[in-house]
Formats: C-alpha cells, sequence, structure tokens
C-alpha cells in the first residue's frame, strides 16, 4: 500500500520574500558593508498591498531590496530553481530588475526588484506607502503623523 504525503505550498508572498531574505541573510553574515545602512529584510510596496486589502486579484509585486547584490542573487537561484521566465534590467524612477517567475501558486508572476535607495526618494503617498512584510504584517513606510490643529503651516 502506497502512502501519499501532501504538502501545503507556499503562498507567492512566502515563497518570494522568505527567499530574498534568506539571500539577505547570507550576505549580511559574509559582508557587512553591503546591507549597513538598509533595512536588512526585502518587503513588498504598493499595489499588491492595496489589493491584498481590498481582496483583489494582483497582477505584480514591488519588492524592495537592499542592494543590487540581492536582486543578481536572487535571480540566480530563481534560474537555478526553474522558475525565472525573463528578466529586464533597467534603470527607472523606481525599477532595478523586472523578473517574471514561477511560483508554486502563479504561473507567471511579475516583480519589479528596487533597490532601497531608489525606493526612499521616489516614495509617495498613495499605495506605495503600504508595506507588506514576509510575517505577513502590513504597515506604512512613511509613518502616519497627527497634525496639531494649532499647526496649519
Amino acid at each position: 500500500m502506497a502512502t501519499v504525503l501532501t504538502y501545503k505550498r507556499k503562498s507567492d508572498t512566502q515563497f518570494v520574500l522568505d527567499n530574498l531574505n534568506k539571500i539577505i541573510r547570507e550576505q549580511s553574515h559574509k559582508d557587512t558593508s553591503r546591507t549597513k545602512k538598509v533595512d536588512n529584510e526585502a518587503f513588498i510596496f504598493g499595489g499588491y498591498v492595496r489589493d491584498t486589502l481590498r481582496s483583489t486579484p494582483y497582477t505584480d509585486m514591488d519588492i524592495c531590496i537592499p542592494n543590487n547584490f540581492v536582486a543578481q542573487q536572487f535571480i540566480e537561484f530563481l534560474n537555478d530553481a526553474g522558475r525565472l521566465i525573463e528578466t529586464i534590467i533597467y534603470k527607472s524612477k523606481y525599477s532595478l530588475y523586472t523578473i517574471v517567475i514561477e511560483t508554486p501558486c502563479t504561473p507567471r508572476l511579475s516583480i519589479d526588484l528596487v533597490e532601497q535607495n531608489r525606493f526612499q526618494i521616489n516614495c509617495d503617498f498613495t499605495a506605495n506607502n503600504l508595506i507588506m512584510k514576509a510575517d505577513g504584517s502590513i504597515n506604512t513606510r512613511i509613518p502616519y503623523c497627527k497634525i496639531s490643529p494649532d499647526n496649519n503651516s
């Protein structure tokens, strides 16, 4: 008689952020000069977080990473795992790399990997201010601050 084992698939968020954060942790142990002065954790921002809150389908993920080296290592990992479909390298207001990958749940997911220093310079107060960490917690990148009625300037 055969035994059937069932495994829970990781969500897109878990698959992407767990693997990115593993690369970041490994990098920080090897070379502290690359990861100091930046957050040592990848996070999703923008429309994906908004769509998750609204329970609407998402089309892509925008992910903030500490540096270019993390993007290169992630792309190499995905390629070695047979999950990389397409890579576009360009520099614009936000993106460093746009990749299309296969996750355990989604056959074709587009991801923009954005280097942290670019994200900090170009963040606005729309959906791009929303962030999601690997544990699923949702927050804002730029904290809410209360404006006093006495200070209208």
